[in-house]
């Protein structure tokens, strides 16, 4: 995925929804049920006003470039240009990931995603230097820099250390900006995916041993594949999973993009592989991840009882399938409903412990419908 639209999919967590309180929801969701993005920008003309003004700001950052090795000041005014530049092409992406999230088929919603995504490739490739010239500076001087502005040291030690850190993967400054500069072409199978998965994919439509007529979209298998009738459990899974095997081709070959642009960044980076690279991003050893796999295939016959004793449990006489896996093994009660204005009350109730500073936060999200119940 794009670097900025991660950003976007983690800080659009900052948004709240209830996804179980609106999988049966009309296709026209009342608007009182949505998140509200004009605490974002009051309108998508104004997102796009922000997005030119940010675009031209960007054009102005490698002004710094060969500066920062002059003083602790002008080191911290050029940081804190560019990570101005970052924050509101953040911004600008939430907004954009957001929106698209809202449907996924309204075209002008997806170019303004992609758009956000261009923006954050040019952010890319007008500070491609920054990393080349903290690690030119080195750690001796940078300490010193520090050791002068406390500032400095506060808003961007990490950065620093983090820049230095990666010093062996780094490349010239000009193969730095021809990599900041493929990031867009390197993220498109995510965007492949997510469009094709999310957006385009036939949904079909079953009726359940009750009557009910479903139409399954993502939300809606979630919720009735946990269903107490194993038939109806059958049904969803038999109509759903089609649709996927129907473009299988077109998933492998996305797939295939995806794997062959990680072996490439890994390559061009000096890394033994891509799991390197991946694990080093994260500044993770390896072996973290080897352990984690070794310990899982250790504690597979472990999960092969379980699975016996669920099948036992739910008094299935043939083979246990796919869709037995996520259904409750004991009849239990029904689950507590709540209402959208329930369910506030119990978060912030909760949430007391963090203090007046978070729940006035909190308060605000919900006064201000930063939450979506539909999904």
């Amino acid at each position: 995925m794009h670097p900025f639209l991660a950003a976007a999919g983690a800080l659009a967590l900052l948004t709240f929804s209830f996804p179980g309180l609106g999988a049966d929801a009309p296709t026209g969701a009342p608007e009182a049920g949505m998140w509200d993005l004009r605490d974002l920008y009051p309108t998508p003309e104004a997102w796009s006003a922000a997005r030119d003004k940010v675009k031209a700001q960007t054009q102005t950052l490698d002004r710094y470039k060969g500066t920062l090795g002059k003083s602790a000041g002008v080191m911290l005014k050029a940081l804190s240009a560019i990570s101005d530049v970052k924050k509101e092409a953040a911004r600008l992406a939430v907004y954009a990931s957001l929106k698209g999230d809202e449907d996924v088929r309204i075209a002008a919603n997806q170019e303004r995603l992609q758009s956000a995504q261009q923006l954050g490739t040019l952010i890319q490739e007008k500070t491609a230097w920054l990393t080349p010239e903290i690690i030119h500076i080195g750690r001796k001087k940078g300490l010193v820099f520090e050791a002068q502005s406390p500032e400095l040291k506060r808003r961007f030690a990490f950065q620093l250390d983090n820049a230095l850190r990666y010093s062996p993967h780094t490349l010239s400054l000009e193969s730095e900006g021809v990599m900041a500069a493929a990031g867009d072409v390197l993220a498109q199978p995510n965007a492949i995916y997510s469009q094709l998965a999310n957006g385009e994919l036939p949904r079909p439509e079953v009726t359940l041993s009750d009557g009910t007529k479903v139409k399954l979209d993502q939300a809606a298998y979630t919720k009735y594949r946990t269903g107490s009738n194993r038939e109806d459990r059958r049904k969803v899974f038999d109509a759903f999973w089609p649709s996927f095997s129907a473009f299988k081709g077109t998933f492998g070959a996305t797939l295939t993009t995806q794997v062959q642009s990680e072996i490439f960044d890994a390559k061009v980076r000096h890394f033994p592989d891509s799991l390197a690279d991946a694990t080093f991003a994260d500044n993770m050893p390896e072996a973290v991840y080897r352990q984690l796999v070794a310990e899982a295939n250790k504690n597979l016959p472990t999960l092969w009882r379980y699975l016996r004793l669920r099948k036992k449990a739910l008094g299935i006489t043939d083979d246990l399938r796919y869709y037995d896996v996520y259904v409750p093994i004991f009849d239990l009660p029904a689950p507590p409903k709540f209402n959208v204005a329930e369910s506030e009350k119990i978060a912030l109730d909760v949430d007391a412990i963090y203090g007046p500073e978070y729940l006035g936060l909190l308060r605000q999200g919900f006064a201000g419908s930063w939450m979506n119940v539909y999904p």
